[in-house]
């Protein structure tokens, strides 16, 4: 096993575990409380630019305009990440290790940074395709420290967390599953 890998591993479980810490997770994959259910915009699933154009442009970028995002904007980046693509058997956009689905996403949303929601930390349901606040206040500060005081994280508008589930994988593929299947997701 090479650095690389065994840094990966390392770090997989921690940054869930820091995700998983400041929502308050409950255990056995449910959130403790609810605050409120927030529908999201339908997605869009077609687009001006192709795939290709796109990964040819792209490029970090970590100096923000001072506006909210829309929230047509969370909506296509939540459904981009875990949305689901047919409903008969509950596919989503990201592949999985025997349809498990580990991997959840959280929404870390500051003060003004969204239209129409208020700052908190929201879990997005992709079945629904809808968020709920789990975590009412601004959680940027707290996000940025995590992530080893990296400024830009706590000035982003909203950060995307993505935590695992493992017990989701492991069920089916054992040590395989927490090994390497949730990692490569």
């Amino acid at each position: 096993m090479n650095r690389r890998m065994l840094l990966a591993y390392i770090l997989a479980p921690a940054f869930s575990a820091i995700g998983l810490a400041l929502i308050g997770y409950g255990g056995r994959g449910r959130i403790s409380r609810v605050f409120e259910k927030v529908p999201l915009p339908p997605p869009r699933y077609d687009g001006n630019v192709s795939i290709e154009y796109a990964l040819k442009v792209r490029r970090s970028i970590r100096e923000y305009e001072d506006k909210p995002l829309k929230l047509e904007h969370v909506s296509q980046l939540a459904w981009a990440g875990q949305g689901i693509t047919d409903k008969r058997y509950g596919f989503r956009t990201a592949p999985s290790a025997g349809a498990t689905y580990p991997l959840e996403i959280y929404i870390v949303v500051k003060k003004n940074g969204v239209e129409g929601l208020s700052e908190g930390i929201y879990h997005y349901l992709p079945r629904e395709h809808m968020l709920e606040l789990v975590k009412k206040g601004d959680y940027s500060r707290e996000l940025m420290d995590a992530c080893l005081d990296q400024e830009w994280v706590g000035e982003a508008a909203i950060n995307i967390v993505v935590t695992a589930i493992y017990e989701r994988t492991t069920y089916r593929y054992g040590d395989r599953g927490r090994i390497r299947y949730v990692h490569m997701e």
